[in-house]
């Protein structure tokens, strides 16, 4: 291989290179949060603090929101999750506050779940390292749990996670 040949397979594959960048981009970093301030305050004003010995340790029949994540949506669940509303990071805090007070007959607690789909795979001890490469929803999804989380606290809502569903 000559060297023109050689510059244009670099050229090629720093091409492919940028193009698979913008396609799958790879955000790193935890994702910015919106201010929750005027939500929180309003929730706080209409819902009760909730006592952990009122909803500890956690029925079949939870009666208070779910909050779930999957590998590209945000849910939050009512009614013992036979309503189901989407949301985002950026609008949770609203979609909280917006809720009636009926919605929350035990204070302020969620049960936080996510999806089995929205873990990046692990090697099993003494199996080989998984060889597909993480989807990077899966990364997405990650930093949304983590952010879901931080905005809950930051509304002063108490938090039940949830084993994986």
């Amino acid at each position: 291989m000559g060297f023109r040949s050689a510059v244009a397979v670099c050229g090629l594959v720093c091409v492919l290179n940028a193009c698979a960048a913008k396609t799958h981009p790879l955000a790193v970093g935890p994702m910015p949060l919106p201010d929750v301030r005027e939500y929180a305050t309003t929730l706080q004003r209409n819902v009760r603090r909730a006592d952990a010995a009122e909803y500890l340790p956690v029925s079949v029949g939870w009666a208070n929101p779910t909050i779930h994540v999957d590998l590209s949506t945000t849910y939050i669940l009512v009614r013992g999750g036979s309503e189901r509303r989407e949301t985002n990071v950026l609008r949770l805090a609203k979609d909280l506050a917006s809720l009636p007070p009926s919605a929350w007959p035990l204070g302020r607690v969620v049960v936080a779940s996510r999806s089995g789909r929205t873990f990046p795979l692990i090697a099993l001890a003494g199996m080989p390292t998984p060889s597909r490469e993480t989807d990077p929803r899966v990364l997405d999804a990650g930093r949304t749990a983590t952010a879901v989380l931080e905005i809950l606290k930051l509304m002063d809502i108490q938090v039940v996670e949830s084993p994986v569903n």
